[in-house]
Parts: structure tokens; C-alpha cells; sequence
């Protein structure tokens, strides 16, 4: 079945960025064997080549700065899927100033406002256990990569670690700190000030996802899209029609499909 006149402008606008991702990467499996040498026995030449071109450095960085962004789509599916499900909703509902049990689901019943409501009575909040919890997995991931031997595998688990290091740390500045006012209010609007697109996202995420639709369908979350931060009014403005799920641009799809088959590759060529 040939693919329609959108599908296929889609598919083309992600030629470009997957196909440069594709020749950053390609070299790196032709010097795989040089890398893999120790430094002390490497020649002049092969000295020259890893500083003429750092090939871990390359790896780590793509992956790093592909999980940066990408994780915005990730964590958009984790908070719609997972923490608004009736199995973690009862965790999550701290962060909603709601009191639910385990087995409980999301309710139209619930009493958050649309205003902005802060707890006084305790600086943390159980939901805090999910920010903690990847951390760890994070910190995990990029302390285990450094050990020896080195590998390209392990490159590409750096690359992940940090950049989901890099957006779990700017999703807290941005949600928890500016959003949620959780530093104070004077220090959430001098970044709302120096900042305006940190304020956009942050107001547009306490006036859309903290609220509550009464007429919403009892088999559906009664909050509000979106789930996701940093894309802001724009994460509404490319959610398709008529779908259930957060839409994720091709791009980010393909590259992930490149990337894992290269981490793929790179751990059955050290086993």
C-alpha cells in the first residue's frame, strides 16, 4: 500500500538528520579494532589517528545529545502510561495534592484546582521517589560505562546516562524549581525574567496539566494534556487528531532504531 503525500514529506524530513547521524557513526566501526589497542602500544600513526579523530568522544556525544532531547518524548509516555496509571497513580498523586490508594486511578472527584497550590506542611512529596529512582539508574549506568575494559558499548551507555542526566536535571530546574516554586517564588520568577521560555513552559504546564475535567470520559485521565515540559503550548500542537498516545516525530523513532542496532552490534562484537 503506497504511502500517502503526508506520510511521505514525513519520511523525507527524516532522511537528513538520520542519514548524518548514520556517516557520524559509520567510521567508527572501521577503527573499532585501533581503539580497542592499549595506549601505551599504540604506533605514531595510530596516535595521530585517535587524536585526528576521537572516536569515543563522537559516540558518547551523539548519544548523549540524542537522549538530551528525546527523553522529553520518553518521559511524555512514563507520566501518561505509567504515573497516571491506577498502579503508580497513588505515588503520583502527591504531586497532584491528592491522597489515593494503591489500585486507585486518576478521579474526576479529585479537588485540585486550576490555581497554583504549593504544600506548606512538607518540602518533599512521595512522587519524589521517581526523579530519585532514575537518577540512581543514571549515576549507575555512567559509573559502570567508565570502568575498564573500555568498549564502544559502553560508550554509547555513557552517552545515554548523561543525557538523560542532562534532561532529568533540566527537567527539575524547570518543573520542580520554576513551575512548582519548590526554591521559593523570588528565585523561580528571576528565571521566569532571565528566561521567558522556562516561564511559558511553566505556566503552561500548572494552567493545563494541573486541573481537572469534569466532563471528561470515566475510562480517560481526568488531567489535562500535556504530559510532557519542555515543548510547551507545541506539545498540544502536535499531538495527531483522533489518537490515545503522545505523537514523537519520525526522527526521534528512526534515530532510535539506529542507535540501539549500533549499541546492539558493538556488544556482540565484545562478547
Amino acid at each position: 500500500m503506497p504511502l500517502s503525500t503526508s506520510s511521505q514529506t514525513k519520511y523525507k524530513k527524516a532522511i537528513l538528520p538520520i542519514g548524518a547521524l548514520f556517516l557520524l557513526l559509520l567510521p567508527v566501526t572501521k577503527l573499532r579494532d585501533l581503539i580497542a589497542v592499549d595506549d601505551s602500544s599504540l604506533g605514531d600513526l595510530a596516535n595521530s589517528n585517535l587524536e585526528e579523530w576521537n572516536i569515543r568522544t563522537i559516540v558518547r556525544t551523539v548519544y548523549a545529545a540524542y537522549f538530551t532531547v528525546a527523553m522529553e518524548y520518553i518521559a511524555t509516555y512514563q507520566h501518561k502510561y505509567l504515573w497516571h496509571s491506577r498502579w503508580l497513580w497513588f505515588i503520583h498523586a502527591t504531586h497532584h495534592h491528592q491522597e489515593a490508594k494503591f489500585g486507585d486511578g486518576p478521579s474526576k472527584s479529585d479537588a485540585e484546582s486550576r490555581m497554583f497550590k504549593r504544600h506548606d506542611d512538607a518540602f518533599f512529596e512521595l512522587n519524589d521517589v521517581f526523579p530519585v529512582f532514575f537518577a540512581s539508574i543514571s549515576m549507575l549506568a555512567i559509573a559502570w560505562s567508565m570502568s575498564t575494559p573500555l568498549s564502544l558499548a559502553k560508550d554509547c551507555v555513557l552517552g545515554t546516562g548523561v543525557g538523560i542526566s542532562l534532561y532529568g536535571t533540566s527537567y527539575f530546574i524547570g518543573h520542580d524549581l520554576i513551575a512548582h516554586e519548590r526554591a521559593g517564588k523570588r528565585f523561580a520568577n528571576t528565571v521566569r525574567y532571565i528566561f521567558p521560555y522556562v516561564g511559558k513552559c511553566a505556566e503552561y504546564h500548572m494552567i493545563n496539566h494541573h486541573k481537572i475535567d469534569v466532563n471528561a470520559d470515566d475510562r480517560k485521565d481526568p488531567y489535562g494534556e500535556p504530559y510532557g515540559f519542555w515543548l510547551g503550548p507545541q506539545g498540544l500542537q502536535v499531538q495527531p487528531k483522533e489518537s490515545e498516545g503522545p505523537a514523537t516525530p519520525t526522527t526521534i523513532k528512526l534515530s532510535f532504531i539506529l542507535l540501539f542496532l549500533f549499541w546492539c552490534v558493538q556488544c556482540f562484537q565484545i562478547v
